[in-house]
Parts: C-alpha cells; structure tokens; sequence
C-alpha cells in the first residue's frame, strides 16, 4: 500500500482505485476458480473489465468534477508534504 501510495497522480489516477482494483480483481478470480471447477469452458487472453465503463452515466455532472477536482488537489498536497 505505501509503495502505491508514492505512484498516486503518476500511474494511479487516486487511492480509491487501489481498493476497487483488488475488489474487481477478486471477484474476477472467484468466477474463473468457479467455471473451471465445474469443468465449464473459460476464454483464454487478456480482458479488460471496466465497471465505470458499464455503470457510470454519460458525461459527469459539474458537481462530481468540482469534487473530483478538489479530492485530487488533496491528494496532490499531501503526496508533495511527504
């Protein structure tokens, strides 16, 4: 967790990510183990699973932007007073 901490505004957009990433990772998991102990057939390959791609609405609100602005200048200042 520290060592990702350092990569926030670099290569993780914010802490959240870390938290979401390992959930959708293990559920991600979870349904492969399922599929191949029931002996069902499970596609080889790379898959990029996106939530915020099927959940999220069309265009954000101005107030989630003002938000995100903010908790990310948060971020940013604590990230620069380590």
């Amino acid at each position: 967790m520290q060592q990702s901490l350092l990569k926030i505004g670099s290569k993780i957009v914010t802490h959240p990510q870390l938290g979401s990433t390992a959930l959708v990772a293990g559920a991600t998991v979870a349904y492969a183990v399922r599929q191949l102990s029931l002996k069902k057939p499970l596609k080889s390959g790379r898959v990029v699973i996106s939530l915020e791609g099927h959940l999220a609405k069309e265009g954000r609100g101005l107030r989630y932007r003002y938000s995100h602005s903010r908790h990310t200048k948060i971020v940013q200042r604590a990230l620069d007073a380590m």
